[in-house]
């Protein structure tokens, strides 16, 4: 884009153009054709007129110009980690009851947060295409939801009673969505590793990644200027469980949330607003926004607003984050009493660690005040930013004591 003002300046801005391919890294029948078409332009044997279409439209600037949103930061009051249990009045909040008032509050700035949520069906009716069998003891098929919103299913072959469900949430993987482990020669990918444990697994493309890739760019947010990418990716958790449900072979009362990364901040927003979701596993999925001002070393409140389209309300509050309206800790604590299992690397280069053990230690009083101290749990690995298989292991090991026990 920026070499692009160059041959625009010397009057030639067809000669620099970029297209991305869909496809995987391979040279493909259609991409041979398009380099073809592309030197025919140049030379002269076809008109001028190359389709340019940019995956990363998005950018803060252009989400306020199309939506309109503006915010007066300095009305929002300056607050800390530690007033989950302190009422409006400023009173201590001792019983369930009294904490029950402020969870509703709480649950309201972060709605607002999110903006407008795409509208989630009671139920869908599934129909399961592609079944196949692996080579490593599992079945797979496909579940079409909705437009694009398609699951993957992978589940024991041969397996008896209802079955447990795992949604396993992927990380900012812009090519290839959830499909992505055995390009890291592990052979087996998260789903597989989580159906050998008796799970019923669920893998799907986030909007904005994978076969979604292009679906989250500025056009979207013209069209769509009070809702979010988070809000879309919350409202498709939601509409993954109301359809999965419907399946003969699971058990709805036992349906938990896995994610990695992004999936990680997706999964604990999701199952802060869907009771469905009995347990959520977040690994390497967030730290507190209030407190990631740590200048370049970090990459802040920006990583939701400005380098990408996740919830674009919050950049307002850049070099302001202790006026944000919510944080993490109040998302832990809409879960509880449900079981949390943290698992944060104490290297972990995009999140300080006393950041995440500060949310953890925020949201553990609710959990105490409500009788489950031991439902909420941090794990810190001595290691950087990964989920390599012995963590994949431990996440599962942890969901399915909970679902055993549901």
């Amino acid at each position: 884009m920026a070499t692009k003002k160059v041959y625009e300046l010397l009057g030639h801005p067809e000669r620099l153009n970029i297209s991305f391919n869909s496809g995987g890294h391979q040279l493909s029948q259609e991409v041979l054709e398009g380099y073809v078409d592309w030197r025919d332009m140049q030379f002269g044997r076809k008109p001028p007129v190359f389709c340019e279409e940019l995956m990363y439209t998005y950018t803060f600037d252009k989400w306020r110009e199309v939506t309109g949103e503006d915010l007066d930061v300095i009305s929002f009051p300056e607050q800390g980690l530690d007033d989950l249990l302190v009422a409006a009045a400023g009173t201590a909040i001792g019983t369930r009851e009294s904490w029950q008032v402020k969870r509703m509050a709480m649950e309201e700035r972060i709605r607002w947060g999110l903006g407008e949520l795409p509208t989630v069906e009671e139920s869908y009716e599934p129909e399961l295409t592609n079944i196949r069998e692996t080579e490593v003891g599992s079945k797979k098929a496909d579940m079409p939801i909705e437009g694009k919103l398609v699951g993957h299913l992978t589940f024991p072959i041969g397996a008896q009673g209802k079955l447990p469900v795992a949604i396993y949430l992927h990380a900012y993987l812009d090519a290839r969505g959830y499909d992505w482990p055995r390009g890291y020669g592990w052979g087996t990918s998260v789903g597989e590793r989580m159906a050998r444990k008796g799970f019923l697994v669920v893998e799907y493309d986030q909007f904005g990644y994978g076969t979604r890739n292009h679906d989250c760019g500025i056009d979207f947010y013209a069209e769509h200027p009070r809702q979010s990418a988070m809000g879309v990716m919350v409202q498709d958790v939601r509409k993954v469980i109301s359809a999965v449900s419907g399946l003969e072979i699971v058990d709805p009362d036992r349906i938990m949330v896995a994610g990695f990364s992004l999936g990680g901040a997706v999964g604990l927003y999701a199952a802060a607003l869907d009771e469905r979701i009995k347990a959520v596993a977040s690994t390497c999925g967030f730290a507190s926004m209030r407190l990631d001002a740590h200048g370049q070393e970090t990459e802040g409140l920006r990583r939701y607003s400005h380098l990408r389209p996740t919830l674009p309300r919050l950049g307002f509050f850049v070099g302001h984050e202790k006026r944000l309206p919510y944080d993490y800790h109040e998302i832990l604590s809409l879960i509880a009493p449900r079981p949390v299992l943290i698992l944060a690397p104490i290297l972990d280069q995009d999140w300080f660690f006393e950041d995440v053990e500060a949310c953890y230690e925020a949201a553990l009083t609710v959990y105490q005040l409500l009788g489950s101290q031991d439902s909420i749990q941090l794990h810190a690995p001595h290691d950087f930013n990964c989920y390599p298989p012995k963590y994949q292991d431990e996440v599962n090991e942890w969901l399915w004591r909970i679902a055993e026990n549901l």
